[in-house]
This record gives structure tokens, C-alpha cells and sequence, in this order.
């Protein structure tokens, strides 16, 4: 029992050391208002889409640059047992919307090498991004891992949805948020 209480203490003590190190953001009780771990705050609407994403080549970019259509983004990762049971369905539901809404897959926090076989296997063939700091998910207010961000044609944050989605789940909210 001594053991297991020891082993759960060190678990503990460690994870409370590592999120202690890590960049991090913290969203005040206005739900709009997001501050950075350097104390600047900014807007919500406006400093996600500013985070620099990389693509599997090397180049970056932002989610401002895929404006003009309703933006589903799916933050996933290779640790994420929920992310890789989504995929499929994220893949299925933007094969039956392609054309009125954007997918976009962020990989979240993974090695380049990890995150291209997440999308390999799951056979995902919607834009996937990289982001290796994990900041975008924490400017949109993601909680928990998966998590799907809904964004307006215009570029409005309209909802962040922390769990997993199943497609009938997806159907509904892409009907709900973008008609």
C-alpha cells in the first residue's frame, strides 16, 4: 500500500513539475479574453488567428489565410486514443460537405514524424497543419484532447467543442453553426 502511495505521489509531484514548465495561457473569467503566458492579453477572435502553423513541407501559415468558407478544425494528436478513433469520421463527414465547408487537421503538439503517420493511417486527405507548441488550441479555449473549433466564413470563433465527436455528432453541429 506504501508503494502505491509513493508511486501515486511521484506521478503527481511530476506532472505538477512538468505543466510548471510548460508555456502556457490562461483564459481569465471573460471568455473572450485569452492571456498569454508573457502576460499580454489580446482578443479571442483576433489572436488565434495570428498563431504560425507549419505544413508537413516546412511552410507556414495561419487559419486566417482559409477564410471564405466555414472552417471545421480538428486538433488531434498521436497519444490521443479519441483523435484516432475520430478521423475517420471527420474524413467522412468532409467528403459529404466538400466544396461548403473547410476541414483543417492540427496536429497537436506531436514530432513532424508522428503526426504524418496519425494522418497516413487514418487516411485523412482534408489540410492537416502542424502545431508543435500546442498554442493555438490554448488561444481558442480547447480544453481537452480531441478538441473541434467552428469558425465562420468571416473568421468568428462560433463555438470550441473539447471531446470526441462522432459524424452523426459532426452533421449536427456543422447544420447547427453554418446552416
Amino acid at each position: 500500500m506504501r508503494r502505491i502511495a509513493a508511486g501515486l505521489l511521484l506521478i503527481v509531484a511530476g506532472a505538477a513539475l512538468w505543466l510548471s514548465r510548460r508555456e502556457t495561457a490562461s483564459v481569465d473569467s471573460r471568455p473572450d479574453r485569452v492571456e498569454s503566458a508573457d502576460g499580454s492579453g489580446s482578443t479571442r477572435g483576433e489572436s488565434w488567428q495570428a498563431v504560425r502553423l507549419e505544413y508537413w513541407d516546412g511552410r507556414e501559415g495561419t487559419l486566417a489565410d482559409f477564410r471564405g468558407k466555414p472552417l471545421v478544425v480538428n486538433f488531434f494528436a498521436s497519444w490521443c486514443v479519441p483523435c484516432l478513433t475520430e478521423l475517420p469520421d471527420f474524413e467522412k463527414v468532409h467528403g459529404e460537405t466538400e466544396g461548403r465547408v473547410t476541414f483543417i487537421g492540427v496536429n497537436h503538439e506531436d514530432a513532424r514524424e508522428d503526426g504524418r503517420r496519425v494522418v497516413r493511417q487514418t487516411g485523412v486527405t482534408f489540410t492537416t497543419l502542424r502545431d508543435p507548441s500546442g498554442l493555438l488550441l490554448r488561444e481558442v479555449g480547447g480544453l481537452a484532447m480531441p478538441s473541434t473549433a467552428f469558425v465562420s466564413a468571416d473568421g468568428e470563433l462560433l463555438d470550441v467543442h473539447s471531446g470526441a465527436l462522432t459524424a452523426a455528432d459532426l452533421r449536427s453541429r456543422i447544420e447547427e453553426l453554418f446552416g
